[in-house]
């Protein structure tokens, strides 16, 4: 039966067996002092409001919870299992000095103290410590155990020594496995030592790059001992779990970088450079980052210098911007690696560019322009040269340069390059002496114009010589128009020119066999010659010399349609077959030669328009002669014919002496007179003549009097040219 004391005390002396059976002896009271206390069977429990001082004592389970201190004074021997002997003391010192605890069996025992003090444990050995423990805890540890009611917290402190870093890349983990970065628990108990893990990565405050970023981390208590035994018990102070976090400004974050930056827009005016400027209009709204994280906000901020390709106008040019800096909300988490931006530009033609001339007078100086932007390549659609001192050198360092326009006031001069003009080029004093002018456009030079060297070939040309001779080297257009009022036309180069009008009162020559003249009106108006040499089948429109010779000399054919006329000259037509004389005719003051040669071809001629000489006609065709007109010659006409002569009805000679010849065997010539309905044609042929001729010299009196217009009579009024008006009598002149 069990043993029960619940009051009074008991005291024991000497050795004291309590035989409970298979009960348990519980003893409860105010004051017990046990000397030796044994028990047969069941657990014996003593506890007491008090300190308790336990003698040597033989039990099979020993329970004993005292109030206040709890002392071993002798040898306490348990023989049961498990928690076979737990010691309690709630409050005050335990004392084992001088005593001991066996465990015969396969029990353990437990120590259950208030908190670490002054305790003496003497043989008492635990193999492990737990805080926060009752006797109705759950034991965590195995073998015997010192447990305290205590419930120690301890805190958790990132170190600080090692940082923790990373490059941006738009999240807040970070990597904190380095060894280096430690973490470390605070308020551990005296003797005991903690330690502390990190639970995977780190957490920053923030996803943006910078220095010293705050970073948190999980952490969990990895091991806790006292000397050689396990610690159990211990827990976080914010979270009174095993687990917990610790923060410190650790993190470093650098900025990603943005390898390239591309697909901005660039425009500007040409101005000479290829800069971009603060003129140029740069778009960045479509500019690509290249290494941008998605979801990021960037833009081009600020940039310094930038350039085109080339200065040249174009479009699609290469656009790179220097000293670039980023803008948008996400800016400072990224570098550029560079420091620039790449993209596409235009550059277009300035509409105008103005001569200043304030760096002497080459082309090429940019200080000669206004923005020092130089006309040159495609770049300036038109050019304006005031008035002003000094002339304008296109120079061989401008190069190609393409205009629509180009108006001076200024003389201008080429000496190298190519200046190609797609419209007018206008001025009143042209010089060359090297380059080439050239392009589309027209060419009109009003007052003075030589050339050296060099080539014109444009799509017009009209050129008046104001003073003296008009000389030049290399013309070429389709239509040109030459005038030299007061002098000779003279040109050492060749011509190349679909029609040419030519106007001079010294003479006239194109003597140059390689020109190539598809048609030629040409006047003189003073002495001097009319010579020209041709290449290609030539049309004469109207040939005229007032005091000198005509001499007409082609490799290819000759087709006359207006009059040829040398008023007191002679004239002298070579062709290499046919020659054609049209309804115009050939009237000369001396001889008249004809020549038709078989140096290359047939040599034909055809005479549809009257042949007049005031000396001597001579017909020379290498072939046929075809005569459908008059042919007159003061002293006389010679022809011949080398295949046939042939003559229409209108076909007379006139004066002697007349020969005729085909293959060297003299002919009958025509006629030196018509029939009565031949002549009535013919009267009306001459009345045709007279009319024509008329308005001719009736042109001819207003565009002299033009020429005068500025001449007056001592009164102030106009001169009248009486010389240029045609009067009766005079219309044959």
């Amino acid at each position: 039966n069990p043993i029960t004391q619940t009051a009074g005390a008991i005291t024991v002396g000497g050795t004291t067996t309590l035989n409970a059976g298979a009960g348990d002896v519980t003893l409860t009271g105010a004051s017990n002092d046990f000397g030796q206390l044994g028990a047969t069977g069941g657990v014996v429990r003593v506890r007491d409001a008090n300190g308790i001082a336990l003698d040597n004592s033989t039990v099979q389970a020993l329970v004993v919870q005292a109030g206040g201190p709890l002392t071993v004074v002798g040898d306490i021997s348990a023989s049961g299992a498990g928690d076979a002997v737990a010691l309690v003391s709630t409050s005050g010192n335990f004392d084992a000095s001088a005593g001991s605890i066996t465990t015969t069996g396969v029990g353990r025992w437990l120590l259950y103290l208030a908190a670490p003090g002054a305790h003496v444990f003497g043989p008492f050995s635990p193999a492990f410590k737990q805080y926060n423990a009752t006797l109705a805890s759950t034991i965590l540890g195995t073998g015997n155990g010192l447990l305290y009611g205590l419930a120690p917290t301890i805190g958790a402190s990132l170190g600080t020594g090692t940082p923790a870093t990373k490059t941006y890349d738009r999240g807040t983990s970070i990597d904190v496995g380095n060894p280096a970065i430690v973490v470390s628990a605070t308020g551990v108990q005296a003797g005991d030592s903690v330690t502390l893990s990190k639970l995977g990565a780190g957490t920053l405050d923030n996803k943006n790059a910078g220095a010293g970023k705050n970073v948190s981390v999980g952490v969990q208590i990895a091991s806790a001992t006292s000397g050689a035994i396990p610690v159990f018990g211990y827990t976080f102070l914010d979270s009174g779990a095993a687990t917990s976090s610790a923060s410190a400004a650790i993190g470093n974050v650098s900025p990603a970088t943005i390898s390239a930056v591309t697909g901005i827009t660039a425009s500007k005016t040409y101005d000479g450079n290829a800069n971009v400027t603060a003129s140029t209009a740069v778009d960045s709204g479509s500019a690509s980052f290249i290494g941008m994280l998605p979801g990021d906000d960037l833009a081009v901020g600020s940039y310094g210098a930038g350039s085109f390709s080339d200065k040249n106008t174009g479009s699609g040019k290469t656009v790179v911007l220097n000293g670039v800096s980023l803008g948008g909300a996400d800016a400072a988490n990224y570098l550029i690696a560079g420091g620039n931006a790449t993209g596409s530009g235009n550059i277009s033609a300035l509409a105008s560019a103005t001569w200043s001339g304030n760096a002497g007078d080459l082309w090429s100086n940019a200080a000669n322009w206004n923005l020092g932007a130089v006309p040159e390549g495609s770049n300036v659609l038109a050019v304006v040269i005031p008035a002003g001192t000094g002339r304008v050198v296109f120079d061989a360092a401008a190069g190609t340069t393409s205009l629509q326009s180009l108006q001076s006031e200024r003389p201008v001069a080429l000496s190298g390059g190519n200046l190609q003009i797609a419209g007018l080029l206008k001025t009143t004093d042209y010089s060359q002496s090297g380059g080439a002018l050239s392009g589309s456009g027209t060419l009109d030079v009003n007052g003075s114009f030589t050339q050296s060297a060099g080539s014109i070939a444009v799509g017009a040309i009209d050129i008046t010589q104001a003073s003296g001779n008009l000389t030049f080297t290399s013309l070429g257009a389709p239509v040109v128009k030459l005038s030299a009022p007061t002098g000779a036309i003279i040109h050492s180069g060749a011509l190349a020119v679909a029609s040419l009008a030519t106007t001079a009162s010294a003479g006239i020559t194109l003597s140059n066999s390689a020109n190539k003249i598809g048609a030629l009106s040409a006047s003189n108006t003073g002495t001097g010659d009319i010579l020209i040499a041709n290449s290609i089948p030539f049309s004469l429109l109207a040939v005229a010399n007032s005091a000198g010779n005509i001499d007409i000399t082609n490799l290819g054919a000759i087709t006359t349609s207006g009059p040829v006329v040398a008023t007191v000259g002679n004239i002298f037509l070579t062709a290499n077959s046919p020659l054609t004389i049209g309804a115009g005719g050939v009237a000369a003051g001396g001889d008249i030669v004809l020549t038709a040669s078989n140096l290359t071809s047939a040599g034909d001629m055809t005479l549809n328009g009257p042949i007049t000489s005031g000396g001597k006609v001579i017909l020379d065709a290498g072939n046929n002669l075809q005569q459908n007109s008059t042919v007159l010659g003061v002293l006389g006409v010679t022809a011949r014919a080398g295949g046939t002569a042939n003559f229409g009805p209108f076909a007379t000679s006139n004066n002697s002496p007349i020969s005729y010849s085909v293959g060297g065997v003299p002919i009958d010539p025509p006629p030196t007179s018509l029939g009565a309905s031949e002549v009535i044609v013919q009267e009306t042929a001459k009345q045709v003549a007279v009319i024509v001729t008329f308005l001719d010299q009736f042109q001819k009196a207003v565009d002299e009097q033009k020429l005068g217009g500025d001449e007056t009579n001592p009164d102030g009024s106009k001169k009248k040219d009486l010389e240029a008006i045609v009067t009766e009598g005079e219309v044959c002149k």
